[in-house]
């Protein structure tokens, strides 16, 4: 398997998704103890409701919808 690398996806940081009727904004990729994580900030902020998605899926893989920003409730 490929070694991930955050740097080919730094574009889609600042990007919205919905989940579950919310919205949520890609604030970051971090790095944890064994793998990389998209940070999932619900309303685009850190609260409670943010999500770790693993990077060995995309995030679509997680049920996530990419919206535009035309598209923003």
């Amino acid at each position: 398997m490929a070694q991930f690398r955050p740097q080919y996806y730094e574009d889609l940081i600042g990007h919205w998704w919905r989940h579950d009727g919310y919205e949520y904004k890609l604030i970051g990729i971090l790095y944890g103890d064994d793998d990389w994580y998209w940070v999932m900030a619900r309303g685009g902020r850190l609260n409670k409701h943010t999500q770790l998605l693993s990077c060995v899926g995309d995030i679509e893989a997680f049920d996530f919808e990419r919206i535009e920003k035309a598209e923003r409730l």
